[in-house]
């Protein structure tokens, strides 16, 4: 087993834009059903009790991460719940959030996973290539918003940057741009951000 590499530039993302460096191809997301099946493959358990027993780890994991809980899966890692936001002080003494806290949750792999990475096999696919990282044009970015928003009736960032293999930075860069110029509107659902196309 072993990860193919690409060789890029960091156009638009560092200061030294002549820099070249490896990124893993990342392969297909793989089907939640295929998930399941390799796991019953490996401990003989029928799919549709792993997916029971998936449903409840993350019910088990909300509950206890809401209660302020760290969560350890043996073999897997921790899960944590930290928090960020401002804070003030009244007149009285008595500290209080300035603003609604954000909660985000972390997760630590344990030791085997750690192995994983250090284990792990990387090939450079193409050793004569080097690509730019690319940066789709307003245009470009409206038209994938818009499949996206056809599949799922929103899009997110991260959705975004999966379909368009750009960064973080990138993207938020293009939602600011297009949030400026009226072209995509932000909404809050279940307090996640989602956007749409208008």
């Amino acid at each position: 087993m072993e990860v193919k590499c690409i060789l890029k530039t960091s156009r638009g993302v560092l200061k030294d834009k002549n820099k070249v460096y490896p990124e893993a191809l990342v392969a297909p997301r793989k089907d939640a059903n295929a998930v399941l099946k390799e796991i019953e493959q490996n401990c003989q358990v029928q799919s549709h009790k792993v997916e029971e027993v998936l449903s409840a780890l993350s019910k088990v994991l909300e509950y206890n991460l809401q209660s302020g809980h760290s969560v350890e899966i043996p073999s897997l890692g921790t899960f944590t719940m930290t928090v960020k936001g401002k804070v003030e002080q009244d007149e009285k003494g008595t500290w209080n959030f300035s603003e609604k806290p954000k909660g985000k949750i972390k997760f630590r792999p344990s030791r085997k996973m750690h192995n994983v990475e250090a284990t792990t096999k990387f090939v450079l696919a193409d050793h004569h290539s080097v690509m730019e990282r690319p940066i789709p044009t307003d245009e470009e970015a409206l038209r994938v918003m818009r499949q996206l928003q056809d599949k799922y009736g929103f899009f997110i960032p991260k959705s975004f940057c999966d379909a368009t293999n750009t960064t973080d930075y990138q993207a938020k860069k293009i939602f600011g741009r297009l949030l400026a110029e009226g072209k995509i509107i932000k909404q809050s659902y279940n307090k996640t951000c989602h956007y749409r196309v208008k």
